[in-house]
């Protein structure tokens, strides 16, 4: 699935967000905020699917954010995380991670099998 990694194809899609820019310093620095994107493949999910693009959209109003940040994202959202965070990048840290990094990661074939049983679709 292609991201969009620049900031005008972004804005091209009219995301809310997508043209702000930091001014000078003057949010609160005296906490730090942590959070993570990684795509576990929910936008092909039969209910209660979201698409990566949409988690993107979400982060976007967090990246924008005048706040200590730390991401943990995958390589495809990288470049999505640095162009929002420009201006800030003193105070975002960035950590790559991979989905299999995960701890939950082995129990995936189990949670695959309880979501397509029938009891879970009707539940």
């Amino acid at each position: 699935m292609e991201v969009l990694n620049t900031h005008e194809r972004w804005c091209r899609r009219k995301v809310q967000g997508c043209d702000e820019r930091f001014g000078p310093e003057k949010g609160d620095y005296s906490f730090t905020v942590v959070t993570a994107l990684v795509d576990i493949g929910r936008g092909g999910w039969w209910t209660h699917a979201r698409t990566y693009r949409q988690y993107l959209t979400y982060m976007l109003k967090l990246l924008k954010l005048d706040i200590n940040l730390i991401v943990f994202i995958e390589q495809k959202g990288l470049e999505f995380v640095k162009m929002n965070r420009k201006g800030r990048e003193h105070r975002t840290v960035i950590h790559l991670v991979k989905l299999e990094q995960l701890s939950y990661h082995p129990l995936l074939p189990k949670i695959t099998e309880i979501m397509s049983s029938d009891e879970f679709k009707v539940a």
